[in-house]
């Protein structure tokens, strides 16, 4: 190899360099403006959506928030609990077993009245505070205090077995 072949070829990888160099620098040049872009804005002041799924690593529905609620999920998906407003406008947490069915409650009524209802798999149930008992002689629907625990039977009537005071 000549002196001048050399100095060609020196020179060539010397440009290739120069040339890498700038590949290796601009992207780092991107990057750098790119985090700083996004590093100085501010996070949203508010989100707007009608519903919010969040799931886990196997993609299954842990948690839903909509305007009916939140509900959060067992490992298979199937509800388990659930913080909701009520037909009548009560606040309302549910605990829920693992086929859906609701066996306790903790309410509190527009009004302030709070209630705890707790069910069997037979049916049976029982209140503790204010809850709606039927008078079937009266025909009428009496509250009772937040101070009362009523237990009502199993039967399509839902009759009254045991209440105090």
């Amino acid at each position: 190899m000549t002196e001048r072949e050399l100095v060609e070829r020196l020179e060539c990888l010397e440009g290739a360099h120069r040339r890498l160099k700038g590949f290796a620098v601009a992207p780092l040049v991107v990057t750098t403006a790119l985090v700083t872009m996004y590093a100085t804005q501010s996070a949203p002041q508010k989100i707007t959506a009608r519903e919010f799924d969040i799931v886990d690593n196997s993609g299954v529905q842990r948690m839903r928030m909509n305007v009916n609620g939140i509900n959060i999920s067992d490992a298979d998906g199937v509800a388990r609990e659930g913080l909701v407003t009520d037909t009548d406008g009560s606040a309302v947490i549910l605990l829920l077993d693992a086929q859906g069915v609701d066996h306790a409650a903790i309410s509190v009524s527009p009004q302030g009245a709070p209630a705890i209802r707790l069910a069997d798999s037979q049916g049976f149930q029982m209140n503790l505070g204010s809850t709606g008992k039927v008078n079937f002689k009266a025909g009428t629907t009496e509250k009772t205090s937040a101070a009362s625990i009523v237990m009502f039977g199993k039967d399509e009537k839902h009759h009254l077995i045991w209440q105090a005071p």
